[in-house]
Parts: C-alpha cells; sequence; structure tokens
C-alpha cells in the first residue's frame, strides 16, 4: 500500500504542512507489509535495542495514556485491539517487563514518540520506539528540546521552529494533525540508523542514470495527538517506501522539478546530494 505522495507543488517548498485528522480516521493502520515489517521490528528491537527504545522514568504515564488513544484509534481488525503484551502469535507481542510504549510499538507498524507538554522547555521527547528512522536514532534525541531535535534540518529553527511551537501548545485534546515528509534513498532497508552513515554514503555515490531506478522514494506519514490527562504530545511515523521506477510519470516529473530546485544543504541533508544529478537525469528521460 501506498497510496500518499507528498509533494503538492513541482517546485521545492519549505514548511510543516499540516491537516487536521478526522475524527474517525485510524491513526494507526494495518498495511500488506504489516507481517514483514513487525518481525523486522522485532529484529531489531533485539538486535539494536539501545538505538530503537529510550525514555525518561517520568514518562509512564503518558506512555500509557498513548497507548489508550492508540487503541481506540485503529481498525477494529488491527492487532492492537488485542492485548499488547499476550495471545499474540509468532512471538510478536512483547516481553514481560517492557513499557506500556515499547510493548504497544512491537504491534504497529508505526514508530512512536512521546514529547512532554513544556513550552518553555521546547516540548522535549520523553519516550520513543524509533526502528524504522532515516539517519537518527531516539536515544541521542531523548530529552531533546524541538530546536535541538532539528537543528540539522537546513532551515527549521529559523523559519518552522515558531509555528511548529505554537501548533503542540495549541494542539487540543481529542485533536489529531498529520504531515508527510519525503526522501529518496539509495539503500532499501527501512532502518537507516546514524551507525549506517557510510554504508548510506557509499551507496549513494553508487547511484547513475542507469541504476537510479532502483532508489527508493521514502515518505514518512506523520501524526500528532494531544493526550487529555498529561498534556503530552504522541507523535506517531508510519514510513512508506517503493523504487523510483514504480512512481508514476506525474509524479517523476514532480520529483525532479522538486530536486532541481531544491537547495544545496537541503539536498545533503536528505543524502541527496551525491546522486541528484543522475536521479534528474533517471526521472527526466524516463519519459523522453
Amino acid at each position: 500500500m501506498f497510496d500518499r505522495f507528498p509533494l503538492p507543488n513541482d517546485d521545492f517548498q519549505l514548511n510543516f504542512g499540516v491537516q487536521a485528522v478526522p475524527a474517525d480516521r485510524s491513526l494507526i493502520i494495518a498495511t500488506d507489509e504489516y507481517r514483514s515489517e513487525i518481525t523486522l521490528k522485532k529484529h531489531l528491537l533485539e538486535t539494536r535495542f539501545d538505538q530503537c527504545w529510550a525514555a525518561t522514568p517520568d514518562s509512564l504515564e503518558a506512555q500509557t495514556e498513548a497507548v489508550r488513544l492508540l487503541r481506540s484509534r485503529c481498525d477494529k481488525s488491527h492487532p492492537l485491539r488485542s492485548d499488547p503484551i499476550e495471545n499474540q502469535p509468532d512471538g510478536v507481542a512483547g516481553s514481560v517487563g517492557d513499557s506500556p510504549l515499547l510493548a504497544v510499538s512491537r504491534l504497529v507498524q508505526e514508530d512512536l514518540v512521546i514529547l512532554r507538554h513544556d513550552v518553555e522547555g521546547g516540548f522535549p521527547v520523553i519516550a520513543g520506539s524509533v526502528c524504522f528512522p532515516s539517519g537518527w536514532s531516539i536515544a541521542q534525541k531523548l530529552g531533546q528540546s524541538q530546536g535541538c531535535v532539528h537543528a540539522a534540518v537546513p532551515g527549521f529553527n529559523q523559519h518552522l521552529l515558531s509555528p511548529s511551537l505554537k501548533l503542540f501548545e495549541r494542539l487540543k485534546n481529542g485533536r489529531a494533525v498529520a504531515r508527510s515528509n519525503w526522501a529518496v534513498r539509495a539503500l532499501s532497508r527501512l532502518s537507516q540508523f546514524p551507525s549506517d552513515a557510510d554504508e548510506t554514503l557509499a551507496a549513494s555515490q553508487l547511484v547513475n542514470p542507469q541504476n537510479a531506478a532502483k532508489c527508493m522514494f521514502r515518505v514518512e506519514f506523520q501524526t500528532l495527538s494531544r493526550l487529555a490527562e498529561t498534556r503530552a504530545i504522541l507523535f506517531t511515523i508510519h514510513t512508506f517506501q517503493r523504487p523510483l521506477e514504480n512512481l508514476s510519470s506525474a509524479e517523476r516529473q514532480r520529483l525532479a522539478r522538486v530536486i532541481e530546485t531544491c537547495p544545496e544543504s537541503t539536498l545533503r541533508y536528505k543524502g541527496i546530494w551525491p546522486m541528484r544529478e543522475s536521479l534528474v537525469r533517471w526521472l527526466r528521460a524516463k519519459d523522453d
């Protein structure tokens, strides 16, 4: 399943781009890749636990409230409707002693992060299970304000930090908003941690107009929800990806134009800079 193309304009634009999520819309979904991605999560939480999970001791109340919200905002057929610890097939369930958010994260494709409601502190990260990052680790972000979390994102602190913090402050109970983020990656794996940076760079340097079709167009569908009791914010991230060769003609042309108009600093941050010319040549030539 891949029904989101997050580029509404032909030119690159730096914006937060949030939209309201209807009250009857699920915050999490199970796609055709559910079983394979849950199995991958289990493996990552066994082999790279310290990179995938982090939480402060005082986050348990918010974690528990987040679990209740997630279970109330998912389809009735989603496995999360069952007990998150017991009665799950194939060893998918959380381990005894898991924190609430960690246990639930083993049952959903989405990565999950909780921000404390602390306006002066910049809504710091207090818990997260992030198995499918694009070049970052939740362990490095724990306790950081949003300004610190996004410090490496070109233009974020100058243009997006203030409106983002205002959005977090004004987010209403029972309301959720959504946005999307995009990237192009030479590696097809969902999990790309900072420790994989050398491998990621090497793969991007090998991209040429002949093999660019196999690069992955990667989309993070993100939601933000207020937790009524703790006032914390639950942040969900569902990562979708597909090869460039599976994009439609219109999507290829728009992506090419966005890459062409994207600032160098942003292309470097997204890991696209070493392969930008090859990507554009392939995207343009495909429809010649």
